[in-house]
């Protein structure tokens, strides 16, 4: 299944970002993540559409996290 990973901040949040896969373009889903309560909007910074979304964005958290 081919869909995307994402990287996605927010200015009200220096230093964090969301890692994360979908099968729907990046953009829509930081536009579904300015409806939550951070006063700036949401970014796409990084985006790439692959054949298995989701195994790559777990490749991704466990590098981050080791």
């Amino acid at each position: 299944m081919k869909g995307w990973v994402y990287v996605i901040s927010n200015e009200g949040k220096p230093g964090i970002v969301k890692v994360g896969y979908s099968s729907k373009d990046p953009e829509m889903r930081a536009s579904d993540l300015d409806g939550t309560a951070d006063p700036h909007p949401h970014v796409v910074d990084y985006e790439v559409i692959v054949i298995d979304p989701y195994q790559l964005e777990q490749r991704v958290h466990k590098g981050l996290s080791d």
